[in-house]
């Protein structure tokens, strides 16, 4: 089981092999998110159990939210994950007005899309995550033990 917590459209998980795929994402992508989806606020998932998805993703989701409500969201991933926890984030900051004032862009008028900070390696590393070399971004894994 995975859950792809904001999970947007679904693009980096459409070619996963999973027996469950489960997105959740503040924006309604219902309609075109390739696997299950739940609207939710992604900020609030007390009531997921503990250790109830083998892996938890968050692609491209960390640098939308406030610093203290990204460092809420890597406790609650490492709470919610049996075996993995994967973020992906870039290293140049961006306020991504683009994507969500373009109407040409999937996001568009999505507000939640707009960048609100800019993570380090160095931080994942400190809280205990390994990082898979990637170019402009940050890609970090932790394994669960």
């Amino acid at each position: 089981r995975v859950l792809d917590v904001g999970c947007g459209i679904g693009g980096p998980t459409r070619e996963l092999k999973c027996k469950e795929i489960i997105g959740f994402d503040a924006w309604d992508y219902a309609e075109i998110y390739p696997h299950k989806f739940q609207l939710r606020d992604i900020l609030n998932l007390q009531d997921v159990p503990d250790k109830s998805f083998n892996v938890v993703i968050a692609i491209d989701l960390i640098e939308h939210l406030r610093k203290e409500d990204g460092l809420k969201l890597l406790l609650e991933a490492e709470r919610i994950a049996k075996k993995y926890v994967f973020f992906f984030t870039p290293i140049i900051w961006s306020e991504n007005r683009d994507a969500v004032e373009n109407p040409r862009w999937w996001s568009y008028g999505n507000s939640y899309n707009y960048h609100k900070s800019l993570w380090t390696e160095q931080e994942f590393i400190d809280r205990g995550y390994q990082i898979i070399p990637y170019p402009k971004y940050v890609f970090a894994v932790k394994e669960i033990k």
